[in-house]
């Protein structure tokens, strides 16, 4: 468990890229020949389902692009642009919304649309905690700070996010589960590991504090422990990973994009 843990902080030879955030009208095929790369190896590299489906407000890993490049709208997409565009500057007449046929019905709508939507990846996480990310998925090169005072560039690959929030701020079950193990670790401090169903787990690392033991059952939104410092530098921030069958997923491809 140390091994798999502590490999966040071991140097890689991973190509550099950058991240792309999917827009609408947006296709793997428009930006795969944008950024002159392989549609089936992106796919791939990014865990992406065998349709190559992607979502708008996603983001997809471009390995070796040195920045981010906008997709240019086909000729039949701005055509499609400038039609909408002529239909909201004439509105309809807006109709009086039908009424459901049965009191049944209307109770049946309502109880759908309150369950939640998974992803594209077959799993559906809230963010352990508010706010920014300092530090995304994939490889990273960081300036860090030792406890002497010196200061070292550093490369390493990132297997989760990192999640600035201030000391002692509470940090949550990201889906409910079983509390695998509560550990301390090099480099991340005290960790939290919590395995779902259909071989997904989670990781909470760098907490000043636990409050869950090994074994018991915790509830998705229930608060685990609280945000410490990172080991590596000087902020308050939550180390955090998606895990499916033992492999570091990118955890912004299964987190609401609202909470970034």
């Amino acid at each position: 468990m140390i091994i798999f843990i502590t490999a966040c902080a071991a140097k890689t030879t991973q190509p550099k890229g950058v991240y792309h955030l999917v827009k609408k009208d947006d296709t793997l095929w428009k930006i795969a020949q944008t950024y002159n790369y392989d549609e089936k190896e992106l796919a791939r590299i990014n865990d992406l389902p065998k349709s190559g489906q992607i979502n708008e407000g996603s983001v997809i890993f471009i390995p070796h692009a040195s920045k981010s490049i906008a997709i240019k709208p086909s000729a039949s997409e701005k055509k499609r642009a400038i039609i909408e565009k002529k239909q909201v500057e004439k509105p309809e007449i807006p109709q009086k919304p039908k009424e459901p046929a049965t009191a049944e019905k209307a109770t049946k709508k309502i109880a759908v649309s309150k369950k939640a939507k998974a992803t594209a990846f077959g799993a559906n996480f809230i963010w352990p905690v508010t706010g920014k990310v300092s530090s995304k998925f994939g490889r990273q090169s960081e300036l860090l700070k030792l406890s002497d005072g010196t200061q070292i560039n550093s490369t390493r690959y990132n297997n989760g996010i990192q999640i600035d929030a201030r000391d002692g701020t509470s940090v949550v079950a990201s889906e409910s589960g079983t509390v695998d193990k509560t550990d301390t670790f090099k480099y991340y401090g005290k960790t939290i590991i919590i395995k779902h169903g259909r071989g997904y787990m989670t990781v909470y690392s760098c907490l000043k504090e636990i409050t869950v033991k090994e074994g018991g059952k915790v509830k998705r939104g229930q608060t685990i422990g609280f945000v410490g410092k990172h080991q590596r530098s000087d902020r308050f921030s939550l180390h955090f990973e998606v895990r499916h069958k033992n492999r570091a997923k990118n955890p912004l491809f299964y987190l609401p994009q609202s909470g970034m």
